[in-house]
């Protein structure tokens, strides 16, 4: 059995043994209270990593409630860079969490192997890891114990992919029960924010201190405060300034240190409002320091200025030959071909492109890179910073792409009306499903609770693929307006969010079907139009109508409660980024919503067709149909 030292670590005994459902393998983590295995799921052959607890754990009837409870919380966060939670539970009188297994090494290891990282570099791994965080405020949950050893980096299609890991001191905000408890610290002494050392009130931004002081150490090599002892360094979190990191490494750009101090601020009300403001505005500081790479499709400074040199010169032949389409406030020139467009959210210009051909279809992100849905039997993924191309091969022509964590489902219309189950970390085919019916109408999918859901018109239903993810698990049906007809339905989108699944009836389907969690449709809402796409988030569900404007329906009456008039042919909608991003297919053009205002507040001229949108990895993301 597991055993507890007289230190406090967790003896083993328990390497080739068998726990709810898993063999144990090999320990891959350790700590005070519990001990980490990579172990397989003997039913589903699947890796995972499971943590044991010390057995006087389980006999804490606050410390079971208050782990059980928490390990609920973790589970309900589905981020591509937060670990997903299998199971969690108790066993053998012992409580244990089953993870997926990453292979990988953890940031701390990585700095001391690497030392001080790139700003690039570093930047990159750290935004992963703000994103993560918040989405977990979005959620209501703090994590409380931000640092590098419990961030997971990975390999993954070429580019590094960080994982948030360990939600143990995770709670939410409205939680005032003292952490402190149980042997639980207040997070590691070197990243802990002033209001968690004093025991005031903890938010997100208690987080945002933290990344602060994370990214410093990714810059610079060590820690913020490095003192002599732990009292010393506590005592620098509630006293002394930040330091500034331009001066401890020469020739990175001063405009950094304010960026971080301000993370670092000593009071939660003067600190970045998110973790995603904080990323923002390092990468501004940057951006006008660090070049990017020769493979980059960003083009430098200095070329930009060339190419308006020669616009203005009145060399309008050479204009033309190079087939730059310029966006609205004084974005980056991209080609006419370009099928895929970077927004930058912060500043509202386009800031690259790539061409990936004429039948893109659809956009997301996903294991922190972009897929995009890019004609008949293929999938692209693209690294958000070169933007280079690897193309994964499917069957069908693929119509829509929805991920969990770091699976994708990739429906495909007809003549395949197939659900290809990707996996992002190795871009390999996990399965392909045939969608249950007959007929000739494309299938749109979204993801909500660990599952992918399909609204498959030729069945009339939305289908649900569950774990493991190998096949059709169950169905709901959906209602069908008598003014379909006999033929397939239309299901223009499916989207998740505010806590349900939005499904929109296209063609007479002039409807927008409210799908609760306890898979059963709970309301029917008649729209004045045919919608032609769905969003949920920032407190309503978004619907364009295919001519000139948004609707918002109240989530909580079900009822359209504004109309916002955007561009000309709206096709697409995202939420993110606090903001609504609509396409306009007609005038080429991305309107950018307000939620707080129902109102658009500005409009990017992109060119062309765009016909998706999704929002991720600090950017907006539109594919286009080059003209």
């Amino acid at each position: 059995m597991l055993e507890r030292g007289v230190l406090g670590i967790l003896t083993d005994s328990r390497a080739g043994t068998e726990l709810a459902g898993y063999r144990l393998e090999t320990i891959i983590g350790r700590g005070g209270m519990s001990v980490v295995y990579r172990a397989e799921h003997m039913r589903l052959r699947r890796k995972a990593a499971v943590k044991l607890l010390a057995p006087e754990s389980a006999e804490d009837e606050r410390f079971r409630e208050r782990f059980l409870r928490e390990s609920q919380l973790a589970a309900s966060l589905d981020h591509p860079n937060i670990v997903p939670v299998y199971d969690a539970g108790e066993v053998e009188g012992l409580l244990y969490l089953a993870m997926r297994y990453v292979e990988g090494v953890d940031l701390r290891a990585l700095l001391r192997r690497d030392g001080a990282l790139g700003p690039e570099r570093a930047l990159e791994l750290v935004s992963q890891v703000a994103e993560a965080l918040d989405a977990a405020h979005k959620y209501g949950l703090v994590h409380r114990d931000v640092k590098p050893s419990n961030v997971l980096v990975t390999l993954q299609v070429g580019s590094e992919h960080c994982y948030l890991v360990d939600f143990g001191l995770s709670k939410t905000a409205s939680d005032r029960s003292d952490t402190r408890e149980w042997g639980q610290t207040l997070g590691t002494v070197d990243y802990v924010a002033p209001e968690q050392i004093e025991g005031g009130v903890v938010d997100g931004r208690a987080d945002v201190y933290s990344l602060a002081c994370m990214f410093y150490e990714c810059l610079i090599g060590e820690v913020p405060f490095k003192r002599a002892s732990e009292v010393a360094v506590i005592y620098a979190h509630l006293e002394d300034a930040p330091p500034m990191a331009s001066e401890r490494r020469p020739g990175l750009a001063v405009e950094l240190d304010p960026v971080v101090a301000k993370g670092m601020a000593k009071l939660a009300d003067d600190r970045w409002e998110t973790c995603g403001a904080l990323i923002a505005a390092a990468r501004a500081a940057l951006g006008h320091r660090v070049k990017p790479s020769r493979s980059a499709v960003l083009p430098t400074r200095a070329h930009r200025k060339r190419l308006a040199v020669v616009a203005g010169s009145g060399v309008l032949a050479a204009a033309a030959a190079l087939a730059l389409v310029l966006a609205t406030g004084g974005g980056t020139p991209v080609a006419r071909a370009d099928s895929l467009v970077r927004i930058d959210p912060v500043h509202d210009k386009v800031t690259a492109g790539a061409k990936l051909g004429s039948h893109v279809t659809a956009v997301t992100v996903c294991a922190a890179n972009v897929w995009v849905a890019a004609g008949p039997g293929k999938v692209a993924v693209l690294d958000p910073g070169t933007l280079a191309p690897h193309v994964v091969r499917i069957q069908g022509a693929p119509r829509d792409i929805a991920n969990i964590g770091n699976l994708l489902t990739v429906v495909s219309g007809p003549p395949a009306n197939t659900a290809t189950v990707l996996d992002a970390q190795f871009a390999g085919t996990t399965a392909v499903i045939r969608l249950p019916g007959a007929g000739s109408s494309s299938a749109v999918a979204a993801a909500l609770g660990g599952t992918f859901w399909i609204a498959n018109p030729n069945a009339h239903e939305l289908d649900s693929i569950d774990t493991p993810y190998t096949g059709i698990d169950g169905s709901i049906p959906l209602p069908k307006p008598s003014s379909m007809g006999t033929g397939p339905a239309r299901y223009a989108a499916v989207a998740a969010g505010e806590d349900a699944l939005w499904v929109a009836g296209g063609n007479n389907g002039r409807t927008l079907w409210r799908v609760a969690t306890k898979r059963k449709v709970v309301a029917s809402i008649r729209l004045p139009f045919a919608p032609r796409d769905v969003a949920a988030g920032d407190g309503g569900v978004w619907i364009v109508d295919g001519r000139q404007s948004v609707v918002r329906v109240d989530t909580a009456t079900n009822r359209i409660s504004a109309q916002i008039r955007v561009g000309r042919g709206p096709v697409a909608v995202a939420v993110g980024a606090d903001s609504v991003w609509v396409v306009n297919e007609l005038d080429g053009t991305v309107s950018r919503i307000d939620p707080r205002r129902n109102g658009v507040v500005r409009t990017l001229s992109i060119g062309s067709r765009p016909i998706d949108v999704a929002v991720g990895l600090s950017s907006v993301w539109v594919v286009r149909r080059p003209e």
